[in-house]
C-alpha cells in the first residue's frame, strides 16, 4: 500500500499543522505483462471515507509519479 498524508501548515507555522485528507492506494492486480489496478480511498482528517475510487491499467513501469498524478486527478471533493 501506498499512503499519502496531505497537510496544511498555516503561515508556514508547524507548530499548527493539520491533516485534511490521507489518501491510500493499494494495488489489486498486476498482469504478467506488469500493468496494475488500484483502489484509492480519500480519508478525512479523522480517517473517515470520503471517497473511493479506481486506478485502472496502469504501466507500473511509469513509476509513483504518474500513479499518483492519475489518483490525484480523480479525486472530486472540494
Amino acid at each position: 500500500m501506498i499512503k499519502v498524508t496531505v497537510e496544511i501548515v498555516p503561515f508556514g507555522d508547524t507548530s499548527r499543522t493539520r491533516k485534511i485528507w490521507e489518501i491510500e492506494v493499494s494495488n489489486i492486480r498486476t498482469d504478467k505483462n506488469d500493468i496494475a489496478d488500484y483502489n484509492v480511498c480519500l480519508l478525512d482528517h479523522d480517517a473517515k471515507l470520503v471517497e473511493y475510487y479506481k486506478v485502472c491499467c496502469h504501466p507500473r513501469e511509469k513509476g509513483l509519479a504518474r500513479l499518483l498524478k492519475r489518483v490525484f486527478g480523480k479525486i472530486k471533493k472540494e
